[in-house]
Order: structure tokens, then sequence, then C-alpha cells
């Protein structure tokens, strides 16, 4: 805690504002960072919670396309590989110009999941 706390005043010192004023941006930011779990400690875990994220913006996805290109896509993948899914949206069962991009990152002991709408 005393590393941040440098941090922080150092930080208001150079982009002249009050330490109180950075820490509640800091905290904010930290708030609303990730709308879905970063972390997971399976495979299968990172993927869902990708699906998941686009579910609750409103989309839908044909399931047996993703299915079949997660399911005999590459293997999940091994440390410092990155495996990486683009899934067609549809809303209100219209094909979107959006799409799902995941793209999940293979660690020691855990997976991180990067996922978004573009």
């Amino acid at each position: 805690m005393v590393n941040i706390y440098i941090e922080i005043k150092t930080m208001s010192k150079i982009i002249k504002i009050t330490e109180n004023q950075l820490k509640m941006l800091v905290t904010e930011g930290a708030k609303n960072k990730s709308e879905y779990e970063v972390y997971h400690k399976t495979y299968t875990s990172a993927i869902n919670s990708a699906l998941e994220y686009a579910e609750k913006k409103g989309y839908t996805y044909d399931k047996e396309e993703t299915a079949s290109e997660i399911g005999l896509g590459p293997r999940k993948p091994d440390e410092g590989k990155t495996n990486r899914f683009t899934i067609s949206l549809k809303k209100d069962g219209k094909e979107q110009k959006k799409s799902l991009q995941i793209q999940v990152y293979g660690m020691k002991e855990k997976y991180e999941l990067n996922c978004y709408i573009n």
C-alpha cells in the first residue's frame, strides 16, 4: 500500500491535481475497468465468460457456428501463446456488422481473457 501511495503522490504533482482527486480517478477506473472476469482457471471458463459478455450487451450468436469454430479450432493455448476467435453477432435476429473478438492467453496455471465487440 505504501508504494501505491507514493506513486499517487508523485503523479498528483506531475498532472497538477490533488491527491484525493487522483485517488478517486484511480478507484473509479478500477471499478469500471472490466465487464467480465479476466483471469480464469480453465480455458472453457474463459470462452464462456466472453460469450456471456456478448449476451449481456444484448447480442446473440449462432451456437453451432461458435461451437465448431472454437471446438474444432486450435487446442487450448500453451504458456505464452494466444488463441484468437472472431464470432459473428446478431441483434433482434439480424446479422450485425459488429463481431465479438476473443483472445485467450495461456499462462502458467491460468488463462487471461481479452474480449470486445467491434
